[in-house]
């Protein structure tokens, strides 16, 4: 049969042209058939890229997590544990002689290269000897950083003298005060978790109100007397110190003469409980020239320097001369394993117009001596530093330094008079080069010059102004020094500063007026507690401020907005609480970006308020936690501290 045909074409035959040429069902190719496996491939390595980058961040964001905050895993309200190593005690045996002298054990650990122990004896007859050397710490209560330098590597010292016992008088019954846990924590910790052998020997100072003469009738009143020493021994054992030192020397030479009783019967009951007794004197007082009045005493801590008073003329605070004359006065009077040589290491400052002289520590000294572009020049014939120069006001000033190249002169009297034991005095206002001076008594001269040479005040910070905001007004800047020796002595008989070492500095602002109080509020919110602070402040109508943490606004949004809602203000606390001085670059943007950004995805606002985790009532005392707070002004922040606190609900 014909077909049809159309324009001279068969239709049929266009069809089945058609129908051959499409593919059957065998051979059809899949829409997302991969014969070579070029899309899998690809896919793949986007899909591992992606991971990769994934872990990366998670590495970066979660390193530091060994300085994360028990606020993140613990309930507001818990205690966080707390646990105290056993506390390597000082032994000492009693005799009628005084060859019961303190004795410390051999520290666990070999010290490195440059910071030798202490301990290590530098003759060959000091080596022989049964006295080992001991290195004694003063740490006064008035400087709260005076802890820090036990964070320098060479800093080894074995016994600890902080300034944590007072004796007062209250309606006529003499009475010990503690300073509070929070003062004495520092330490405490410090002692707990050495794997130095480190004693405890606080000072006991007196805090005479009224009539001095009264005081030492209490002393000496036979019942109160009792009374006193036995609550002394008591507070030492409650905390775990191996005795304690009495600084006494507010009292005059007269009625510290009239103590005898007391000392005698303290050093006895002491001894009867295993504690030891130790005298603090000032050169100046002449008890330490009385042998009889003071031959009970385990240890005797003369004070090696100087203290001018009102009217003094600007002198050296210890020189050569003095030092050896007063010291081998000493020697004659007090045995040599019971004697301790107070090192002084700090400056005075002379002012004109000013009759008492200021007290400063080596920081403060050369940050005043390099503001007013000034030279530190040393004086080979005292071994003491100095300085001169007048202020910006006019003021003129001459200051009087002991440091690290004192105290090296000085190191080499104590030995050659066949002393061991030395003290510093006092920690927080030492030449940081102290440590490598006392460490580095075996090195060689050059090894030790190369050791001084770099000048860090990192644990000092300069303040001006008063109020709970903060501004980092400058930043810390190294120092450098150039030390020379004679080679026939041994003696340090040149010091020059290249550049003079600045510590950071940081402005306190917005102080508020006498009758005004702002309430803040930090780590929040929290489901339960921010509702209940939020409740009290609205049924008072009193306005607040709330530090948040961008975690916990991601488990409480509905409060950060409550708290926007009803007026208070909002200032940022970090994304999770960590030491912000602690964790690398990278981490501490992303507590800020994730933070900024949570903050702002929830109520809309951002915030210009930062508060520091973990900041110290009154400011950082160390440069590394100013460095952090650098961080977030340089990001605009302003900074918020703290008059009174932290409270823990």
């Amino acid at each position: 049969m014909a077909g049809f045909a159309l324009c001279g074409v068969p239709i049929m035959k266009r069809y089945t042209f058609h129908n051959e040429m499409l593919p059957s069902a065998a051979t059809a190719t899949k829409v997302f058939e991969d014969p070579v496996q070029r899309r899998s491939k690809l896919v793949r390595r986007i899909f591992l890229l992606c991971l990769i980058g994934l872990s990366a961040w998670l590495w970066f964001f979660v390193k530091d997590l060994g300085v994360w905050s028990p606020i993140s895993y613990l309930e507001l309200g818990q205690e966080v544990p707390y646990q105290v190593e056993n506390v390597v005690t000082l032994e000492h045996q009693h005799s009628a002689s005084h060859d019961h002298v303190v004795q410390t054990q051999a520290p666990t650990s070999e010290a490195s290269e440059t910071c030798r122990p202490f301990e290590q004896p530098v003759f060959s007859a000091m080596a022989e000897s049964a006295s080992t050397p001991r290195l004694y710490a003063h740490l006064p209560i008035a400087y709260e950083w005076a802890h820090l330098s036990l964070a320098d590597e060479c800093a080894r010292p074995s016994v600890l003298v902080p300034e944590w016992i007072t004796l007062e008088v209250e309606k006529n019954i003499l009475s010990v005060s503690l300073a509070s846990d929070d003062t004495r924590l520092a330490v405490t910790e410090y002692v707990a978790e050495t794997e130095r052998a480190t004693s405890l020997l606080p000072v006991v100072s007196l805090n005479i109100s009224g009539i001095p003469d009264h005081f030492v009738d209490l002393l000496v009143e036979k019942n109160s007397k009792a009374a006193i020493i036995a609550s002394l021994a008591e507070t030492l054992t409650a905390l775990s110190a191996q005795g304690a030192c009495l600084d006494f020397n507010t009292l005059k030479v007269n009625d510290m003469q009239r103590l005898a009783p007391f000392w005698s019967e303290l050093t006895t009951q002491f001894r009867t409980n295993g504690l030891v007794s130790c005298i603090v004197l000032n050169p100046e007082q002449t008890l330490w020239q009385q042998p009889d009045l003071i031959q009970d005493f385990d240890q005797v801590i003369l004070k090696m320097f100087q203290i001018p008073w009102v009217g003094s003329a600007p002198m050296p605070l210890a020189s050569d001369q003095w030092f050896e004359k007063t010291l081998s006065q000493a020697v004659k009077g007090i045995e040599p394993e019971r004697l301790v040589v107070a090192l002084g290491n700090f400056a005075v400052d002379w002012t004109s117009g000013t009759a008492l002289p200021e007290t400063l520590s080596y920081s403060a000294a050369v940050q005043r001596i390099g503001e007013a572009e000034a030279e530190v020049l040393f004086s080979p014939r005292t071994s003491n530093s100095f300085s001169r120069f007048t202020d910006s006001e006019g003021t003129l000033h001459k200051i009087w330094m002991l440091d690290a190249a004192s105290a090296h002169n000085q190191l080499a009297v104590v030995r050659q008079l066949g002393l061991a034991n030395v003290a510093v005095w006092s920690m927080g206002q030492e030449d940081p080069g102290l440590w490598k001076v006392l460490a580095g008594e075996l090195e060689t001269k050059e090894a030790l010059s190369s050791q001084l040479a770099m000048v860090d005040l990192q644990n000092y910070v300069d303040y001006t102004g008063q109020g709970a905001f903060l501004r980092v007004k400058a930043e810390a800047n190294v120092g450098f020094r150039q030390t020379s020796f004679d080679l026939a002595s041994g003696r340090l008989i040149e010091q020059t500063y290249t550049t003079i070492p600045t510590p950071y500095s940081v402005e306190r602002y917005g102080k508020p007026e006498a009758t005004k109080l702002v309430l803040t509020f930090d780590d929040g919110p929290h489901p339960e507690y921010t509702k209940d602070i939020l409740d009290i402040l609205r049924d008072t109508n009193t306005p607040g401020s709330f530090f948040v943490l961008g975690q916990s606004v991601m488990n409480a949004p509905d409060l950060l907005n409550r708290i926007v809602d009803e007026g208070h203000e909002v200032g940022a606390h970090s994304f999770s609480h960590p030491r912000m001085d602690k964790i690398s670059d990278t981490r501490l943007e992303l507590e800020f970006s994730l933070l900024d950004r949570i903050v702002a995805g929830v109520s809309g606002r951002g915030s210009l308020l930062y508060r520091e985790p973990f900041l110290r009532s009154g400011g950082p005392i160390s440069g590394a936690r100013v460095a952090s707070l650098m961080e977030a002004q340089q990001r605009g922040y302003i900074i918020s501290g703290m008059d009174i606190g932290p409270v823990t609900v």
